[in-house]
């Protein structure tokens, strides 16, 4: 019987080990379970749901770090085959995360002109999006990578069980790489440069939030917020660049004016990410 979460273990007892690995399972299970569910509908599939997916697939990969055998074949055929369905469904994902950055937009001051331009811009962008989801939702793709979750989920049971010393462990390089980059961050101005350091912020806060349902965060309960806080503001300037390459594209109805301002807005949000990251320096 697995032992609540609440239940009082001594480190060093085996059944504190086992609830550890028994509560990881099933939440390994359930993240499966949501990615299938969110992309069962055709019919009604949204945007969001392909957002839920890819966070469930996320946090596969985040936690499937923990395994201190992820370099061997079983652990690493996995995590190579979540991180191409990942990819697959980021194809559709780029579309409903312009949407989500048309709207957060909207909310901004503009001069009149520049709000006509995105008025204007925003309608094709919309139809583009929605077609994208609509061919998505109705074609083999979707079929085809619903198939290979569940193959994914089935190869689970081959891999190695992981413990709360791999979690430790683990939690501690994490640490370690995401202050490296947060550190470095208010020096970069790449997009990819800042991208790939919000990717080491993400699997940090996945990591630290599961820790925490695993009752295994200790003195890290500290680095939650601004972790959490930084990663987010992150994740918005990736979108916001999303919406930039679009705007940059040929045949887009992108004025100059439109592109100097969205141009100012991702630099107002550089900004804010490198204050961010000055406080979770701070706070690790």
């Amino acid at each position: 019987m697995v032992e609540s979460a609440h239940t009082r273990t001594d480190d060093g007892n085996p059944s504190a080990r086992m609830r550890v690995r028994e509560q990881l399972r099933s939440d390994l299970d359930r993240e499966f379970d949501t990615a299938l569910d969110r992309l069962a509908e055709p019919a009604t599939l949204s945007a969001d749901d392909i957002h839920e997916a890819r966070k469930s697939l996320r946090r596969l990969r985040a936690w499937l770090r923990w395994s201190k055998q992820r370099k061997r074949p079983q652990v690493a055929t996995l995590d190579a085959e979540l991180k191409a369905i990942r990819d697959q469904l980021s194809l559709v994902r780029d579309a409903g995360s312009m949407m989500e950055s048309i709207a957060r937009l909207q909310q901004r001051k503009m001069a009149r002109g520049v709000r006509e331009e995105f008025d204007a811009w925003k309608g094709p962008l919309a139809n583009a999006a929605d077609e994208t989801l609509r061919r998505f939702a109705g074609g083999r793709g979707r079929t085809a990578l619903t198939r290979r979750i569940k193959s994914a989920h089935a190869a689970l049971d081959a891999v190695p069980a992981i413990g709360k010393a791999q979690i430790k462990i683990g939690l501690a390089a994490s640490r370690k790489r995401a202050l490296h980059a947060a550190k470095a961050l208010p020096t970069q101005i790449d997009a990819e440069a800042r991208h790939n350091v919000r990717r080491r912020m993400r699997l940090l806060n996945l990591q630290l939030q599961q820790a925490q349902e695993l009752g295994r965060l200790g003195r890290l309960q500290e680095l939650l917020l601004p972790c959490d806080k930084l990663t987010k503001s992150l994740g918005l300037e990736s979108d916001l660049m999303v919406l930039l390459k679009r705007a940059a594209s040929p045949g887009q109805r992108c004025s100059t004016a439109l592109a100097e301002w969205l141009q100012g807005r991702r630099q107002k949000l550089i900004r804010r990410s490198n204050r961010l990251a000055k406080e979770f320096v701070a706070a690790s």
